[in-house]
């Protein structure tokens, strides 16, 4: 399920990468759910097309962004702690 949802992103690649901020990037991530797909391309894509990751890369990467994401999840309570106000 993991290599079809990459394959997913990776169809939707240049949208995805139009997003401004996180609340963008969830509206479009969202739509994409509505949306068909064709399944044999998504297999191909997902066994084929995309390389692999070894668990270490994906390690470092998760590591890379987790303090922009966590960031912007404290600005973004901040803002709801503000709207609550």
């Amino acid at each position: 399920m993991f290599r079809i949802a990459l394959a997913v992103f990776k169809k939707n690649e240049a949208e995805i990468l139009t997003t401004r901020d996180s609340a963008d990037l969830y509206e479009t991530l969202g739509l994409l759910g509505s949306t068909e797909y064709d399944c044999d391309e998504l297999m191909y894509m997902g066994f084929k097309k995309i390389g692999t990751m070894r668990r270490g890369q994906l390690n470092r990467m998760r590591e890379a962004y987790r303090i922009e994401v966590s960031r912007e999840f404290a600005e973004r309570q901040k803002r709801l702690e503000m709207l609550r106000k």
